[in-house]
């Protein structure tokens, strides 16, 4: 199982968008060598997540899984992975960056590879 983190984007959001404290969201781009199952994207993004926690304390990551004929971001991703509170990126504003304890994965094929 190779794989390579390809890009990392700070998708967080603060008061300008009417929060009180920012919530702190990482997206990754991981290029994969070839298709993976569940368990090895698991995997894959907990190794992913622990890196980003070395310097950062966030609310929620997503990793984003391209094949090595996708080009990312033009096309739907092979799979994504959200790691956040209750599994959904949507309850980031849940918690406080650092907060962990109701972290879960999420794994979340995405439709579209032929």
């Amino acid at each position: 199982m190779a794989w390579t983190i390809v890009s990392e984007k700070d998708v967080s959001m603060g008061k300008e968008m009417g929060y009180e404290e920012p919530i702190v969201r990482i997206v990754y781009n991981v290029r994969l060598d070839k298709p993976e199952g569940e368990e090895s994207l698991l995997e894959i993004s907990k190794h992913v997540v622990d890196w980003c926690l070395e310097g950062l304390s966030v609310n929620c990551v997503g990793v984003f899984y391209w094949l090595p004929d996708q080009e990312i971001g033009r096309k739907i991703a092979y799979a994504s992975i959200d790691w956040a509170p209750n599994g959904k990126w949507e309850d980031g504003d849940t918690m406080v960056p650092g907060d962990y304890s109701h972290h879960e994965y999420v794994v979340n094929y995405m439709r579209g590879i032929e």
